[in-house]
């Protein structure tokens, strides 16, 4: 998305439809169903959209393969998986899955106690991966073929870190030229077994005419390599006196730019019975021609104890090889434990070109005398038994889990994509994505944390995992305070399936913010408006008519309906005995004349004085005009009868006359 600016998203579809119902695409995630028939092609295309843009990367083309019998696809991400004796049978002999050139992982020890045991009759090509497992109690007899072994021939292929326990194996073919050893009867074309241990073994091979070729560990080396080898505790042997034998512990025959190294026996001898004056014995090699045995090792405890029994053995015999032919070696070493100066040793039976080999004696043999240590680390000495043998190093596992995801949420499945399961054999060779197996006490639905077991076969490893509540994603919701509700902010988690919310927060009414506009009266000619008050926050603006807002009304409320009375003014006299109104509302024209009253009217009187007359008028009641009056003479001759009176305290009353 780089490219892209960040801005890319990628989808992934698949190209043919039909097959919609067999292939889920689901988000980064694609999923097959298990009943695709074996060698379609599927194609899902992946695509990346820019704005409304969507561009087309790739596509990826999926074969559908067969499965193992125990997992596993044969390649190197995915070997086929052998977890049982009828596992390894099955790789042993059948072809449909063409093991031979595939990659194969040992997750599991192998006993085959009371069990028939098939041999890889196919020449091997692919990876054997042992994981440090034994495979154990093999009893193989075999006429049919000229090579024998657990792997009839390893043929530019790679056995490796695998262990095996208490075989016997018989090769008493009739075949000119034979080959037998207890892992594998030839090795060549650059074929290698590395690391690898035969204990208690019994490796034995007859006939009385041609070359048998046996080994504890291969036949015959044409062109092949081991390294890391030990034989201990077993028996190689070779049994009628007129073949041509080569043997040894480690490899009968060894040509071709054979290379042999780290590799040695313990407590492990020859038995030979030969009056062929050709053959050869050695501790570790019959017979060696153009190739190289370097940093190899045997272990005797006293001279007496050479654990080779060489019985009418008439060919040439070394304690390390028989026979040797332009033969290369360094730092190879013969050790007792306790007085190696003692060993009487003959080391290379007969030379026949080039100078031998040169071998030290040394009491005790540790791994780092040879520079074992440094080098690669995949051998170490057993320090609890006298002189130090030398054992494999354990396998190792190393997982790479910086790309899996190790922090879940609730309700999350476990993921270990991206997990590299990595077994290491020393510093010289690891395997990457080997099967595995998981164990965990993981649950989706409790907080914690927890171990993940990685296990190939014994060997395990474990990461941590931790689960927590999911993280909510609120979102806000604000509902506004009005002037009569309150206000309230509220936050809800907006996943799917959750339902959390946070309290809510309240914020008090407003209350209305008043404004007061005054009424209006109704005329004549207009409507008229009541008084009232109106609220000026902006989405209330409502009306009342008190100014504590509890009686609401609505505009239509507040108008006053035309009057249908006049604003009359005072009547006026307009003569003739008549008088008249007006409106006195604008715009209004309205007039009413009548005749002034006399009938009832409005008598008004003004005394008469000793000096000013009276008078008595009569008016009009309505309009005030005066239609009569009449004088009331002013007083005159007027006598008091006293000017002065003394008050008696009785009443009485002065008269005017």
């Amino acid at each position: 998305s780089k490219i892209f600016g960040n801005v890319c998203k990628y989808s992934y579809e698949l190209e043919d439809a039909q097959y919609k119902d067999f292939v889920k695409v689901e988000g980064n995630t694609i999923t097959f169903d298990k009943n695709l028939e074996k060698g379609k092609e599927l194609k899902v295309d992946m695509y990346c959209t820019v704005s409304d843009q969507k561009i087309k990367l790739h596509t990826y083309t999926f074969t559908v393969k067969e499965g193992g019998p125990s997992g596993g696809y044969g390649t190197e991400e995915y070997p086929f998986a052998i977890k049982t004796t009828e596992d390894f049978n099955a790789f042993a002999k059948d072809y449909s899955f063409n093991m031979s050139e595939s990659h194969v992982a040992l997750l599991a020890d192998l006993d085959f106690s009371n069990k028939k045991f098939e041999y890889v009759s196919a020449d091997f090509k692919g990876i054997f991966y042992g994981n440090g497992h034994s495979i154990s109690n093999i009893n193989l007899k075999e006429a049919r073929t000229n090579s024998t072994g657990v792997f009839h021939t390893i043929s530019g292929g790679l056995v490796m870190d695998l262990i095996i326990k208490n075989c016997t194996v018989v090769q008493n073919s009739n075949y000119s030229n034979s080959s037998t050893g207890t892992l594998a009867g030839t090795v060549k074309n650059n074929g290698r077994i590395f690391r690898c241990e035969v204990i208690e073994g019994n490796v034995t091979a007859s006939k009385d005419s041609g070359h048998i070729y046996v080994g504890g560990v291969a036949g015959e080396l044409d062109g092949g390599i081991l390294e890391g080898c030990i034989v201990r505790d077993s028996q190689v042997s070779s049994g009628i006196a007129g073949a041509n034998d080569r043997i040894g512990c480690l490899a009968g025959n060894v040509k071709n730019k054979s290379c042999i190294t780290y590799s040695g026996r313990e407590k492990s001898g020859l038995r030979a019975i030969c009056t062929n004056a050709y053959s050869t014995a050695g501790g570790l090699v019959g017979s060696v021609s153009d190739s190289t045995i370097n940093t190899c090792w045997g272990f005797q405890v006293t001279d007496s104890d050479k654990y080779d029994s060489v019985m009418k053995f008439y060919g040439y015999y070394g304690t390390f090889v028989g026979n040797a032919y332009n033969l290369k070696s360094s730092g190879c070493i013969q050790y007792n434990g306790s007085n190696a100066s003692g060993l009487n040793m003959v080391i290379v039976g007969h030379v026949d070109r080039g100078s031998g080999m040169s071998v030290y004696k040394t009491d005790d043999f540790t791994c780092d005398k040879v520079g074992i240590v440094p080098k690669s680390q995949y051998l170490t000495n057993d320090t609890s038994v006298k002189g130090n043998p030398v054992r494999l190093a354990p396998v190792t596992m190393t997982l790479r889990t910086d790309s899996v995801k190790k922090s879940y949420y609730h309700g999350e499945k476990l993921e270990l994509n991206g997990l590299e399961v990595i077994t290491e054999a020393g510093k010289l060779f690891s395997t990457d994505n080997m099967p595995y197996e998981v164990e965990t006490d993981y649950n989706p639905n409790k907080s914690g944390s927890y171990n993940v077991k990685i296990s190939v076969g014994k060997i395990s490893s474990s990461f941590q995992v931790t689960v927590a509540k999911k993280p909510h994603h609120f979102q806000q919701t604000v509902k506004k305070a009005t002037c009569t509700e309150d206000g309230v902010t509220s936050y809800k988690c907006t996943d799917a399936g959750c339902n959390e919310t946070l309290k809510e927060q309240i914020k008090p009414a407003l209350g209305h913010d008043m404004e007061h506009y005054e009424g209006a009266p109704a005329t004549c000619q207009s409507k008229g408006t009541k008084e009232h008050w109106k609220c000026k926050r902006e989405g209330c603006e409502k009306i009342f008519l008190d100014k504590e807002g509890k009686e609401s009304v609505t505009q239509a409320q507040l108008v006053i309906p035309k009057s249908d009375e006049h604003a009359w003014s005072d009547w006026e006299f307009i003569g003739e005995g008549k008088h008249k109104r007006h409106c006195t509302t604008k715009r209004c024209t309205a007039v009413e004349e009548d005749n002034c009253t006399t009938d009832a009217p409005k008598e008004k009187v003004t005394k008469a004085t000793t000096s000013k007359d009276g008078k008595v008028e009569k008016k009009c009641s309505v309009c005030g005009n005066v239609f009569s009056s009449e004088v009331l003479p002013k007083a005159s001759g007027i006598k008091i009868a006293a000017t002065s009176y003394t008050y008696n305290g009785k009443v009485k009353t002065p008269s005017v006359t």
